[in-house]
């Protein structure tokens, strides 16, 4: 086993020295005696043991909390001059050990080796919980890279729609909160938007395919069978099995319900009018409504950039959300970018 890297978090420098020669041998140790030492110590690493002195025999309370903070929780030992007065103090600070002056170097470098190991076993603790939640979001990711590409191969002729979508959010968003910094989501959450985002026609599987892929208008009759994706694809979204809270889940959910519904209430499936509408389905709104008009339909020609977005900005504050609306123009250029990239005329 490597050997441990003792911080000597002490005033008295005559003790770290001494502590210093007691672990010769046995572990890296660094007497830290004022700020200026253990800023250069934790600039190059970070410690498997502190020791430190006890509240009232050299250090504060506030000093050992910031102490624990600094070194990355690192395992404390106090060293007291009181025999029950530490052990309480150790006790509300939740301390890992007391070493009560005086004490062995026995006492001392055991105390060093149990608190490493139990350090060093937290770490590969840490590090196997990691790795089992990377391998459990790669596995996620592959689910709806999966379930989109389910939903392109169904959605035929728009083949490359999914891939403009979740691009378009990312630019959208990223664009909102230059925007409006103040209501920006967390990082986290816009990333599950995005993600999400591919999913919002996943209740598609439950349209018949003769007015999913009719190539001209739909009846009025048609048109309500069409509209009932939005529920199916809530629906299938929303089983006990999935987890609540779980960000990628609630964006999908939201998305899938929501993202046909209008500013002004005039959308479906609810009628949900304003900030009623999850800021996810209201950007995916945005970003599906430019993709459609700028395809081309059996029905009518593919438009231009110019006139698509013409289109749009005519519905702000009607259709749309008028703040989108206005981060869509923002990032006008970006969006010219994906299209000349991935134009729907080739799918």
């Amino acid at each position: 086993m490597e050997k441990p890297c003792v911080m000597l978090a002490l005033t008295s420098r005559q003790l770290a020295a001494s502590l210093e020669q007691a672990l010769s041998g046995a572990a890296l140790a660094a007497p830290c005696c004022c700020e200026e030492d253990a800023r250069a110590f934790l600039a190059m690493r970070r410690p498997d043991v502190v020791i430190c002195d006890a509240p009232g025999d050299g250090a504060s309370l506030s000093q050992l909390q910031r102490l624990r903070e600094v070194t990355g929780g690192a395992p404390l030992a106090m060293v007291s001059d009181g025999p029950m007065g530490a052990v309480a103090d150790a006790e509300y600070l939740e301390a890992d050990d007391v070493l009560e002056r005086p004490f062995s170097e026995v006492r001392l470098r055991t105390c060093v080796a149990t608190l490493t190991r139990l350090r060093r076993a937290e770490q590969q603790a840490r590090a196997a919980a990691q790795a089992m939640s990377m391998r459990a979001l790669a596995a996620r990711d592959a689910f709806v890279e999966m379930f989109s590409a389910l939903i392109e191969y169904r959605n035929q002729p728009r083949g490359h729609h999914l891939d403009r979508i979740r691009t378009g959010v990312r630019l959208l968003l990223t664009a909102y909160r230059a925007l409006y910094p103040e209501r920006a989501l967390p990082q986290a959450q816009e990333d599950a938007i995005v993600q999400a985002s591919v999913l919002h026609d996943i209740g598609a599987v439950g349209v018949p395919d003769s007015i999913l892929l009719k190539p001209g208008r739909l009846t009025p009759e048609e048109y309500d069978i069409m509209k009932k994706h939005t529920a199916v694809g809530a629906a299938s979204l929303s089983s006990p099995a999935l987890p609540e809270g779980d960000l990628l889940i609630d964006a999908a959910r939201a998305i899938t319900a929501s993202h046909h519904e209008r500013w002004d209430g005039s959308g479906y499936p609810e009628g949900l009018r304003g900030e009623q509408i999850p800021l996810a389905a209201r950007a995916v709104a945005v970003c599906d409504v430019l993709d459609a008009l700028l395809g081309p339909r059996v029905y009518r020609r593919e438009m231009s950039f110019d006139e698509a977005l013409s289109s749009l900005v005519d519905g702000r504050g009607t259709l749309f959300d008028p703040d989108l609306i206005d981060a869509l123009l923002s990032a006008r250029q970006a969006f010219e970018e994906l299209y000349r990239a991935m134009p729907p005329a080739q799918d």
